[in-house]
């Protein structure tokens, strides 16, 4: 049976703690501010590009979303459901749209799925 040493069972569990803490602390007190829906920007659709290196045992790419209006915009990477087994980025399509309508650069990817 494998066993994980205590250290990192002891950092991943301090980790935890204070991660809740300090939203616990940012919230605490705090009159709900209204949300502000971001405006709207068209955007550009990039389609196929490949991330994974040429030697890699199958080729993967992903769909990358960038925002037409002013920046600097966040990020986020788009990763579909479907436990590594089936499904498709595809699903994600609509998401990867919304966000990057509201200023966000998105990568929705592929991935290889199991047992490959």
């Amino acid at each position: 049976m494998n066993h994980v040493p205590g250290r990192i069972v002891t950092a991943v569990a301090g980790a935890v703690i204070v991660l809740w803490l300090a939203g616990c602390a940012t919230h605490k007190g705090r009159v709900a501010e209204a949300t502000v829906e971001p405006r709207s920007c068209d955007y550009a659709l990039r389609e196929d590009v490949v991330y994974t290196p040429d030697d890699w045992p199958e080729t993967l790419a992903g769909d990358v979303y960038q925002p037409g209006c002013a920046g600097p915009h966040p990020g986020v990477l788009l990763v579909h459901g479907g436990g590594w087994e089936r499904r498709s980025p595809d699903d994600m399509d609509a998401i990867a749209e919304r966000l990057a309508e509201r200023g966000y650069v998105v990568f929705n990817i592929a991935y290889r799925f199991a047992p490959e």
